[in-house]
């Protein structure tokens, strides 16, 4: 009988002694998951963090399973970490798409105003010819003293309210990329921190032909042509006779051509000139505007157009190639279409199928000897992106780097209507 009551009692001692170690365990793993403690990411982020802020970097603590909840990763997939210090100063590491692949960036928010402190980018894998401004001052300090309450939006050419951040010429994707993890930021800390409803950001920049940009989540942009850096020599024009002038005006820098943009997405309601495998070259240009397709002209219709001879020099990274292009003013070509078009919008974008866009307000347009539409080099018609003749190629005189070169053109997207 007394052995019997000791077997009990080590039983029962044996099981007030398991469920005490898991109610310990238990403990330690939800203080493991909620408490706030040094920030996961690497101390350079960290530091980067604090840069911004003014303070060290052991101020910041990580709540980042607290902040990112499963709806709010959804809703805010860029936004990687989420920190604070006893201040209210939180700190945010972002890693959105741009072009190339992810942009690490860190931003900084005063929860006592509600404004960035400032936002530096970290790391990338985007063609560092084409965004070499981006870690500058100057483009980073346009991100410090924004609210929160807005998300910010991809501006062309200049700003018209604070809203606005202006794309790196060359470089919109990365700019849009950017901006998508701000926002992101600004999201997480609006729905985290001020207990609102803010709306979700996607954390890629995706391009769909002839669709209207939806700025501020980055859906619709792409951007650029580069053919390479460019000196060239505006010559006199030449309509059906034949002038040889060339220059060369020594520009440096690297060649960025024939790459497609990363995630693309090319939407099944762009029906000019597209294919299951995305945009071709079927030697008609489409005008749109909001995705509506006002008319087509075709290449033999431009043809017909006074022609001009543009010699230049591009310098690239791989040396230096002479050309002596022929094609019309672009202000001719869409003159074909309707004669009122260069008065009705502000700029137009320029869009090749390897879905490289550029940007050119109408001003350019209309200026004599500015914007060209070339579909001849050196006696032979441009290749296509296949290598067969027939392609269209878009040329800004004063763009001293080919940045807004647009080869394999098959569209034009009319933009900022005015007055509308």
């Amino acid at each position: 009988m007394v052995r019997r009551l000791t077997n009990r009692k080590i039983l029962l001692s044996v099981l007030i002694g398991l469920t005490l170690l898991l109610a310990l365990v238990s403990a330690l793993l939800t203080q493991a998951l909620h408490s706030q403690k040094a920030v996961p990411f690497s101390a350079g982020e960290a530091a980067i963090l604090a840069q911004i802020a003014g303070i060290s970097p052991d101020e910041f603590m990580d709540i980042t399973v607290e902040a990112l909840s499963r709806e709010r990763k959804e809703k805010f997939p860029a936004v990687s970490s989420v920190s604070r210090t006893n201040d209210g100063i939180y700190g945010f590491i972002c890693r959105p798409i741009a072009y190339n692949g992810p942009v690490t960036l860190a931003l900084v928010i005063d929860s006592r105003s509600g404004l960035s402190l400032g936002m530096r980018i970290i790391e990338h894998e985007e063609t560092e010819h084409y965004v070499r401004d981006i870690e500058n001052d100057w483009f980073t300090d346009r991100f410090a003293g924004k609210s929160s309450e807005q998300y910010l939006q991809p501006s062309r050419l200049e700003a018209h309210s604070d809203l606005d951040i202006v794309a790196i010429t060359g470089a919109t994707v990365t700019t849009e990329g950017i901006i998508n993890g701000v926002n992101a930021a600004f999201g997480v800390f609006r729905e985290f921190v001020l207990d609102e409803d803010a709306p979700a950001v996607p954390y890629m920049v995706r391009y769909k032909p002839g669709v209207g940009a939806d700025v501020g989540v980055g859906t619709d942009a792409d951007v650029g042509m580069g053919a390479a850096d460019v000196g060239m020599g505006a010559t006199d024009a030449d309509v059906g006779a034949d002038a040889d002038v060339d220059a060369d005006v020594g520009m440096g820098g690297g060649a960025r051509s024939g790459m497609g943009a990363t995630d693309a997405d090319v939407g099944a309601d762009a029906d000019v000139g597209m294919s299951a495998d995305g945009p071709e070259e079927t030697g008609l240009l489409a005008v749109r505007v909001y995705g509506v397709v006002l008319g087509e002209i075709s290449l033999e219709e431009i043809k017909e157009l006074p022609s001009y001879r543009r010699a230049m020099s591009i310098h690239s990274s791989s040396g230096v190639t002479r050309h002596d292009f022929r094609g019309a003013l672009l202000s001719d070509v869409l003159d074909l279409l309707d004669l009122t078009l260069k008065e009705r919008y502000l700029w137009l974008r320029t869009v090749g199928v390897d879905e490289y866009m550029s940007d050119i307000s109408m001003d350019e347009v209309r200026k004599e000897n500015a914007v060209f539409l070339m579909y001849e080099d050196n006696g032979e018609p441009l290749p296509k992106r296949d290598g067969t003749p027939g392609a269209m190629r878009v040329v800004v005189i004063d763009d001293m780097f080919g940045q807004r070169f647009t080869n394999y053109l098959f569209e034009l997207v009319l933009e900022g209507e005015v007055n509308s």
